[in-house]
């Protein structure tokens, strides 16, 4: 399993990697680059929207409709727009929660919080 080597590891403010642990766009950019896709380190210093954000949206994100493999998902989390997975296939996503750290479960228990799907526009093959 492509992910076996990080389930499990805890979920750290801003972390960016396995010693550390991993914040949900931690996880992300990791699980995107063992797929050939670069997702740009964006260090969230508020939950609010800032310029830097909403330009980083419009360069690296495209909305889709429903989810595809390696597409990152917005989730509504304490009620505001801030929390992330990858979709990985078979209605399922990896994310990192307080509780379990990095984990997998499937997308139908954030039914009603899910805000969109996004495809990543710079890969790298």
């Amino acid at each position: 399993m492509l992910y076996e080597d990080l389930l499990g590891i805890k979920f750290t403010p801003h972390g960016r990697n396995r010693i550390d642990g991993y914040d949900c766009y931690g996880i992300a950019i990791e699980v995107l680059f063992r797929n050939g896709i670069v997702l740009p380190d964006l260090y969230y210093k508020s939950v609010r929207p800032t310029e830097e954000l909403v330009d980083f949206v419009k360069a690296f994100l495209h909305k889709i409709e429903k989810p595809e493999k390696n597409c990152l998902i917005e989730i509504e989390a304490y009620g505001n727009p801030s929390h992330v997975g990858v979709y990985i296939g078979d209605g399922l996503f990896i994310h990192t929660t307080l509780k379990n750290g990095c984990c997998i479960e499937p997308l139908s228990h954030y039914r009603g919080k899910i805000l969109g799907y996004y495809n990543v526009n710079n890969k790298s093959f």
